[in-house]
């Protein structure tokens, strides 16, 4: 993976629970971001506390405050939290933002209206650790794709 890209693209999670800290683990382990290009947010400062003792992620309780901090925005909440999220981030994501969903059920339709943005990707990665490490690496060098392409 390209250095400056792993340098200097910030990823935000929505959301620090099992799957959002599968892909975390998982981009971290794999040398595919760093933690200080990571950000999550997540309502339980349980989970917070976790994220940040073991990965050393700059975490959060704000969704805006960590959108703010990402490049590409990785929407890893459940189902049953969407229509709030989605309001609270209506129209804070920028052109160039990314936003990845791995939100069950969740149609891109659905997410480009509620968020205001056109730049959504959906992908629904099972739960099984060795499709994750794969899906991960898979899913930075999609992002770096996309990333140039909106640089153009």
């Amino acid at each position: 993976m390209n250095e400056l890209f792993r340098a200097s693209v910030k990823i935000a999670f929505i959301g620090g629970g099992n799957m959002g800290e599968a892909m975390l683990s998982a981009i971290l382990d794999r040398r595919l971001s760093q933690p200080q290009a990571i950000s999550v947010s997540d309502i339980a400062e349980v989970r917070r506390q976790h994220l940040e003792q073991k990965y050393g992620v700059a975490v959060m309780s704000s969704n805006r405050q960590a959108v703010g901090r990402g490049d590409v925005v990785v929407l890893a909440i459940k189902p049953q939290n969407l229509v709030e999220v989605m309001a609270e981030l209506n129209s804070r994501l920028t052109q160039k933002q990314l936003v990845l969903s791995i939100i069950a059920g969740a149609r891109i339709d659905t997410l480009c209206r509620g968020l205001s943005h056109d730049c959504v990707v959906r992908a629904m990665p099972n739960t099984q650790a060795l499709f994750l490490v794969l899906w991960a690496k898979r899913f930075m060098f999609m992002m770096r794709n996309i990333l140039i392409w909106l640089q153009r």
